[in-house]
């Protein structure tokens, strides 16, 4: 057996739990005050264990060209699924952040 995080029906079980609807409209202020902070304003972005994508989708709707890794398929599909709702496109990678790497980028 692995780790906790590794078991799919974690995520599947507690998803309702973990991301309310709430906590994706929170993620809309919290993109903005970290864009502000860093006065970012277009480019590519890096959402390491991006989950459902609360983030993910709200740089994509600004015009980020957004990478998103997360190792569960169970929160990738729920990302994907609500990325294509409203067309956006996001480059989503099932890879555990711990050994991601993107060489070209280096």
């Amino acid at each position: 057996m692995g780790a906790w995080f590794e078991d799919e029906s974690f995520w599947s079980e507690l998803y309702n739990f973990m991301f309310p609807e709430e906590r994706f409209r929170l993620a809309e202020e919290q993109i903005e005050k970290a864009l502000a902070l860093v006065d970012y304003k277009e480019g590519k972005v890096l959402d390491l264990c991006c989950g459902p994508g609360r983030h993910s989708l709200g740089l994509a709707e600004r015009g980020i060209q957004v990478t998103a890794v997360d190792r569960s398929e169970f929160l990738l599909r729920n990302a994907r699924e609500e990325a294509a709702k409203s067309n956006l496109e996001i480059e989503f990678v099932p890879d555990d952040m711990r050994h991601f790497v993107r060489g070209d980028s280096l």
